[in-house]
């Protein structure tokens, strides 16, 4: 009996050293993209983040999210009296991509907040009356939320991250395009 318990103690403590030896975390979200005045639509982001400095307290990551939103209604009808080429947007989809830094504090406990800042490009494809086109962007993120662990190697990632960029549609004003989900987090 006294063998079984020290080796539960000796698998125990060597399970809490190579969770604190995790390096890197792979989050998958999903949840719902808010973009300017338009339609809401689902999203799904994936993230790839490496820690590259660490203290008890806080860890500083290099991240890599990719986020995409799902083919999301304009609301715009073609016209019978549209002239060809027609170029009224009918629907677009999203594709993020915005590498930076992720601040994360509290690692080692059940609950950790974290913050990200970074800079990328966005892609959006539009479905025309007249045939489709694309147009890209460069982008800023930023946004924040928390790891609750529920095993050494996983975590629940609830979220809210701001992909700032060019216009879906058109020309004219950046817009803000807000992503709010939940997931899942694998740390390895």
């Amino acid at each position: 009996m006294r063998k079984l318990l020290v080796f539960v103690a000796l698998l125990l403590i060597s399970a809490g050293s190579l969770a604190h030896a995790q390096k890197i975390e792979l989050g998958v979200v999903g949840g719902g993209l808010f973009s300017g005045a338009s339609n809401t639509t689902g999203a799904i982001e994936g993230s790839l983040a490496y820690r590259v400095f660490g203290v008890p307290m806080a860890a500083l990551y290099f991240e890599l999210p990719i986020a995409g939103g799902l083919s999301n209604s304009t609301g715009a009808t073609p016209l019978l009296t549209c002239v060809i080429p027609c170029t009224i947007v009918t629907s677009y989809s999203s594709l993020f991509v915005g590498p930076g830094v992720k601040l994360k504090l509290a690692g080692g406990l059940p609950i950790s907040p974290f913050v990200t800042l970074g800079a990328g490009v966005a892609h959006f494809s539009q479905t025309r009356v007249s045939g489709n086109t694309s147009t890209n962007s460069a982008l800023v993120q930023y946004g924040g939320g928390l790891d609750w662990k529920i095993a050494p190697f996983i975590a629940l990632r609830g979220e809210v991250r701001d992909y700032y960029s060019g216009p879906a549609i058109g020309t004219g004003a950046r817009q803000h395009n807000v992503l709010a989900g939940a997931g899942i987090v694998l740390r390895f």
